[in-house]
């Protein structure tokens, strides 16, 4: 009889998110201090460029497209079962079709290239040569997909991203400082450029070199059958939409504002959503150091189990989530000011937006994860078209009208309406069959409430602290780590699933005997 092996989920996970959030802290500060660098040494116009291209090749990149994803849940049921030889042939299927990718990346911007100019608002007097610097962020892309990312796979699938995450910290700070110390000594922004590449490669070689010593019996060798082939293509084409319509949300929304406000506001524009995606980068560890464990889980245990366990996950990560959009809220004008000038603040209003932006992304984040985990993508393919047709069409109409705002707007209507609503539906219908969706809205709905509560408070009392600059910032960020937190403790404790998620978080980590926890589950 068959053995399933159940890969020991919490213990990997825990070193995972332990080694995740090493690497988030460490390069957390990096980009904020290389802009501040960029933006002094060279220009508004320099960085919103950078923006752009960076925009421009993530609607490109067509490794994002989310066909690695598709492979890794392929993988589950023979890691599970203890195939070897399927998890090889799989390796091989997909650096075959990797090296393709990046031939189709380094094709589709040398086609687009000509036409780079038509994207930018304003005078021709670029910064630098706009279609040398294009070429070498499109070789950054390319290249990495034509070298050895697509082993990186195996750590997902294997729940060993605490080692991805050691190799990006180690490549990442190095790039970072290169770039820091090249802009402030030469002002080259081509050699600037050129560190990204440097910095690709030196990752994908750490990748390969580590795989190979921690899974020396995978090897690319062997042929996928003609079934399992055909049920990657198929979970690709509609993980191909869902990973478009990921990208497109930013990307889109830079590109429409270099088109109608200039260069200058779209580096306003991404000083405020890098904000919003380092918080975002540093909550996706969580979703990055599950999914394994939550893939093996769909695979070995029921239906009421999972979602169980869904619900216990959702609620622990929307109070960290509903906590981070409270600290968006909070210190996000202070920090621009302290960072770029107070000219480089967008209104109230761009604030507010943003902050419901990030709290209403981070509310379908559980869900996605369980839904790739069942790899329903092309379950989701009229959904995520849909998604992708709306944002288009809302940020040129709402982008015309009212500027930023509009466009924040514009993502905010596809998110709420289309990601979150019709994407929960749709894994109701095909996985937690017979449970009902009102068991997942209504708590989002109590949980959206109570946070709106713990911002407005937690504002107010920010509004009152007398510093300015840097120290008024620490204190003002004294008060995020402490007021809404003790404001969540005392709310959430009326709801009956605070228990469950004490209890169950206080198992997990081995600490449910501890005074803290006991205080908690009271």
């Amino acid at each position: 009889m068959e053995k399933m092996i159940k890969l020991n989920r919490a213990e990997n996970a825990k070193k995972s998110i332990l080694w995740s959030c090493t690497n988030k802290m460490i390069l957390l500060v990096f980009p904020f201090v290389l802009r501040m660098v960029f933006f002094r040494k060279l220009s508004a116009d320099s960085l919103g460029l950078d923006s752009l291209f960076s925009s421009i090749l993530q609607v490109l990149n067509l490794s994002e497209l989310g066909f690695s994803s598709a492979v890794v849940y392929a993988m589950y049921s023979p890691i599970a079962h203890g195939d070897s030889d399927t998890v090889c042939a799989i390796v091989r299927f997909l650096k075959k079709v990797y090296f393709m990718i990046g031939i189709l990346i380094l094709s589709a911007g040398l086609l687009l290239m000509p036409w780079i100019k038509y994207f930018i608002k304003g005078s021709d007097a670029y910064p630098a040569n706009i279609y040398i610097l294009f070429f070498i962020y499109l070789v950054n892309t390319s290249a990495s997909y034509m070298l050895f990312a697509y082993r990186e796979t195996l750590l997902t699938a294997y729940q060993r991203n605490d080692v991805r995450s050691i190799i990006y910290t180690l490549t990442k700070t190095m790039t970072y400082l290169f770039q820091i110390v090249i802009i402030i000594t030469t002002k080259n922004y081509y050699y600037y450029a050129a560190c990204l590449v440097a910095g690709t490669v030196a990752n994908n070689i750490l990748i390969k070199i580590s795989t190979e010593k921690l899974f020396p019996e995978v090897h690319g060798q062997g042929n996928i059958d003609k079934i399992l082939r055909t049920d990657i293509l198929l979970k690709a084409k509609g993980l191909m939409l869902d990973k478009i319509c990921s990208v497109s949300r930013n990307s889109l929304d830079s590109i429409c504002i270099s088109g109608f406000l200039g260069l200058a506001m779209n580096a306003k524009y991404n000083n405020y959503y890098m904000i919003l995606a380092a918080v975002v980068s540093l909550l996706s560890m969580i979703g990055h150091s599950i999914i394994g464990g939550v893939g093996n889980s769909v695979v070995t245990e029921t239906v009421e189990k999972n979602f169980g366990d869904m619900k216990k996950i959702n609620f622990l990560y929307m109070w960290i989530s509903g906590w981070f959009t409270t600290c968006l809220f909070c210190l996000y004008q202070p920090f621009i000011s302290l960072a770029y000038g107070a000219g480089m603040k967008l209104s109230k209003w761009s604030v507010c937006l943003f902050c419901i932006y990030f709290y209403v992304l981070e509310m379908g984040t559980v869900r996605g994860i369980y839904s790739d985990a069942c790899g329903l993508w092309w379950e989701n393919r009229y959904r995520t078209a849909a998604e992708i047709i709306s944002n288009i069409v809302l940020n040129v109409v709402l982008g015309k009208l009212w500027g930023i705002n509009g466009i924040i707007a514009a993502t905010l209507i596809s998110l709420i309406i289309i990601n979150f609503a019709w994407g929960s539906h749709i894994i109701f219908i095909h996985y937690f069959k017979g449970i009902s969706i009102k068991e997942y809205f209504i708590p989002h709905m109590k949980y959206a409430m109570v946070t709106g509560f713990v911002a407005a408070i937690t504002n107010y009392v920010c509004g009152m602290v007398p510093y300015k600059g840097g120290l008024g910032i620490a204190v003002m960020l004294a008060v995020c780590a402490l007021v809404p937190n003790l404001l969540y403790i005392v709310l959430f404790r009326q709801f009956e699933i605070y228990r469950a998620a004490m209890e169950w978080i206080g198992a997990v980590l081995h600490v449910d005997r501890c005074w803290f926890m006991k205080w908690l589950v009271k």
